[in-house]
């Protein structure tokens, strides 16, 4: 089988079970050998995805304590989760950011600035998909994303940054959050820098509340780092504005002198966005001509979706 169809069999079978609500066992670990060899296909990553798949069948398997530490282990083994300095840490709360849709379409538009843990491997062989554990497995106290998997992977990823990180919050810092619990506290002491963003409007932001009290946090614990906070980013406005949520980001942060105004800054939104389509239609048609000039029997890999 041809390469290209073989990592197509192994997507359709990632795929194909993401729909139902709840996976068993073989279910779950056949979607994510899938997504392990769909990933080492696209980032030229060295995984052994039939090793790990047995260590993910154990975890959900086999009722014991901490079952996620040997599967989250061997994959840490390989590296740090993220590149150094891209390590991209969010929480939030509130239908107005949806700070998950936003903070995934930021890594995704900067894919070489910002990394989540989604975005890694780490989290990516199982993000979106649902299953029992095996110390509940009726379900009764089991839903997507309260896996123990998810505070094990997320305390890997915060142990893992190197040199930077930078954190995306929406709705305050929460001592109750996974980045107040668990992440913010494993962050290695040694870090160079700490870039925080927040989506805020005036009742809080940088330098007030719990962004005050994190500053503080951070100014003592990690005392090699230089901590940076920004109001509302351009490229998160831009996003938040793009996809017509919060318009009232829209508008220029008070104090900015440009005089753009709120549709100004939507049409470079759209114009960056119709710009990268334009350079990817180009982009394939090159790619297409080329292709048939080469080989008129060898078809085109497909685009793997993410």
């Amino acid at each position: 089988m041809p390469r290209s169809s073989a990592l197509l069999y192994v997507l359709v079978l990632a795929l194909a079970h993401v729909a139902r609500a709840k996976l068993s066992a073989t279910e779950l670990v056949e979607a994510f050998t899938g997504r392990c060899v769909a990933y080492n296909f696209m980032h030229g990553t060295p995984y052994d995805c039939d090793a790990l798949a047995g260590l993910l069948q154990t975890a959900v398997t086999v009722n014991s304590t901490n079952p996620y530490d040997p599967f989250v282990q061997a994959i840490v083994a390989y590296g740090p989760p993220a590149t150094p300095g891209t390590a991209l840490l969010w929480s939030g709360c509130g239908p107005a950011s949806d700070t998950d849709d936003v903070v995934h379409r930021l890594s995704t538009s900067l894919p070489r600035s910002y990394t989540t843990l989604e975005d890694s491997f780490l989290g990516y062989g199982l993000n979106g998909l649902d299953w029992c554990e095996a110390s509940d497995p009726h379900c009764t106290n089991s839903s997507m994303y309260s896996s123990p998997f998810w505070l094990v992977a997320s305390d890997a990823f915060a142990g893992g940054v190197r040199t930077a990180v930078n954190v995306l919050l929406y709705g305050g810092v929460r001592n109750t959050s996974i980045f107040g619990s668990r992440e913010l506290p494993t962050l290695p002491r040694n870090l160079t820098a700490f870039n925080l963003m927040v989506i805020t409007n005036v009742t809080d932001g940088c330098g007030i509340g719990s962004y005050a009290t994190l500053e503080t946090y951070v100014r003592t614990n990690f005392p090699e780092a230089k901590f940076t906070c920004e109001n509302n980013p351009a490229p998160v406005r831009y996003l938040l504005c793009a996809a017509g949520r919060d318009l009232a980001l829209c508008a220029p942060p008070a104090g900015d002198s440009t005089g753009v105004s709120t549709p100004s800054a939507i049409g470079i939104a759209i114009g960056c966005l119709v710009l990268g389509v334009a350079i990817g239609a180009v982009a394939v048609y090159i790619g297409c001509m080329r292709r048939t000039k080469d080989s008129a029997i060898t078809p085109l890999r497909t685009p793997i979706p993410r």
